[in-house]
């Protein structure tokens, strides 16, 4: 019995490849076989793929149906070309892969339960002088083996991270998938350039966008574009399929990310795109953290917005473009956009004043009310448009845990209320009438200049009553002595 190697040999396969691909480094090669083991993992439904790393070599390994010596024979993949769920398509990838790794220099072994595989550089059948790549074919060493097991010597560290991180769940560090949709997911990225992945290969990369995707159903467009290098896929190709992913999702981490960058004034090209803006802006109303308002509002009613931080809201401004399609819709719960005007409506709406009967005070609380005749008589008399003034218990409906409204002006009901608490101390008391009476007779909210000009006023007549009452006795006095 012959026991020498060759005799156990049961063929040799001419890859027919000679110098391919000569731009192409270890790490894309490398890629191809890992592509190869994960597109196997989904079209057999095994466990996950291995990465190993033994003393001298790399090996991957998957546990699909195992690698046959028709599978080196350069053909287009009738099962992969089906499937929009997976990497390849060509069937080139393999033969590419070995030749390139064979031209650099690197051993490979390649093993299953149909043969154990090695490659070797020799003349071609009935062309003497050309030497073309083949794959030495021997029974398997494992008849028994599950899935396919690729050892690479002679490779680097470096290189083996290179063609990982080729791939969204290779990466290292890991990549985080922020939402997954049935058209692809949405990834949060770290670096200057954003990763776009196809099926989890990356195929491209965009130094403006917000996040990195991945198109798990590529559109036929994409499809075709897909080349055989998998690399610089053009961007026109990807695009829509990103637009789709983001108006699609819900997820309020993708949604805020976007509502931070809108707020710096759209920084990432995403945010360019108006239907993008308006899916934001319906998802971001659902949490009723925010409240917007169009473009350039922001100096016409400052004390509004003032007053929504500190219920802890939000401002967003929007754009006039993307306000008139917003306006006057509501989110996909069906619940009015908050505009800043809405905001407002709601914000009067909550001011029910649960009024005191005067009589009802407290006899110090009587003497800090009646001080009220000495303030009209240092500005010059109760102004015109004050025809009421009241003492409430409460005044807001629905009242904020950290700081109550301790006085209201109400413009239709030419009304000043004073909430109850107010009447504890004539300095309390004093402040808020005036604060109130500011509000009145100039006709502005608070943060304004209009406002601020109008109290200073007050004050300024408060001031100098008071100077004139306690200067008064003095000159009385003066005058005696003369």
């Amino acid at each position: 019995m012959n026991n020498s190697p060759s005799a156990s040999i049961r063929q040799i396969l001419d890859l027919n490849i000679a110098d391919i691909l000569e731009s192409w480094t270890v790490s894309q090669a490398v890629r191809e076989l890992l592509a190869n083991a994960l597109d196997e993992q989904v079209l057999s439904n095994s466990e996950p793929i291995q990465i190993l790393k033994g003393a001298d070599h790399w090996e991957i390994r998957d546990f699909g149906r195992g690698i046959k010596p028709e599978h080196f024979v350069l053909s287009e993949n009738p099962e992969k070309l089906r499937r929009r769920d997976i990497i390849g398509k060509f069937g080139f990838g393999l033969k590419d892969a070995l030749g390139t790794l064979f031209r650099h220099g690197a051993k490979i072994e390649i093993h299953s339960k149909h043969g154990h595989f090695s490659l070797v550089k020799q003349q071609k059948q009935g062309l003497d002088e050309k030497e073309t790549l083949h794959v030495v074919v021997m029974p398997p060493i494992e008849p028994n083996m599950r899935g396919t097991a690729i050892r690479l010597y002679g490779l680097t560290e470096d290189e083996m991270m290179q063609a990982k991180n080729m791939f969204l769940h290779l990466a290292d560090p890991p990549l985080e998938v922020l939402d997954t949709l049935p058209m692809g997911q949405i990834i949060r990225y770290t670096g200057k350039k954003a990763p776009i992945f196809v099926n989890g290969l990356q195929v491209g990369e965009e130094s403006g966008f917000l996040f990195g995707y991945n198109i798990i159903a590529p559109s036929p467009a994409l499809q075709r574009a897909m080349n055989r290098e998998r690399r610089h896929v053009g961007r026109t190709a990807y695009v829509s399929q990103v637009k789709e992913l983001l108006q699609k999702s819900d997820r309020l981490e993708v949604s805020h990310a976007l509502a931070q960058d809108f707020a710096n004034k759209p920084t990432h090209e995403e945010l360019t795109w108006l239907p993008v803006q308006e899916h934001t802006i319906r998802i971001l109303n659902r949490e009723r953290k925010y409240v917007f308002y169009k473009e350039g509002d922001a100096f016409l009613q400052p004390a509004l917005l003032d007053e929504a931080r500190n219920e802890g809201l939000i401002p967003l401004e929007l754009p006039k473009k993307l306000w008139r399609k917003v306006v006057g819709k509501g989110d996909y719960q069906q619940a009015p956009i908050l505009t800043l005007e809405e905001y407002a409506r709601q914000r009067e709406a909550n001011f029910r004043p649960e009024f005191v009967p005067l009589e009802d005070l407290a006899p110090h609380e009587q003497t800090v009310w009646e001080t009220q005749k000495l303030i009209f008589e240092a500005i010059g008399g109760r102004p015109a448009q004050i025809r009421d003034i009241r003492v409430a218990e409460r005044i807001e409906l629905n009242e904020k845990l950290d700081r109550k409204t301790v006085g209201l002006w109400e413009p239709s009901q030419q009304r000043i209320t004073i909430l109850r608490s107010q009447l504890a101390s004539m300095r309390q008391f004093t402040g808020t009438l005036l604060h109130e009476i500011a509000h009145a007779t100039s006709g502005a909210d608070d943060c304004t200049r209009r406002f601020e000009s109008e109290l200073t006023n007050l004050l300024g007549k408060v001031g100098e009553a008071l100077c004139e009452r306690l200067l008064s006795p003095a000159d009385a006095k003066l005058g005696a002595l003369h």
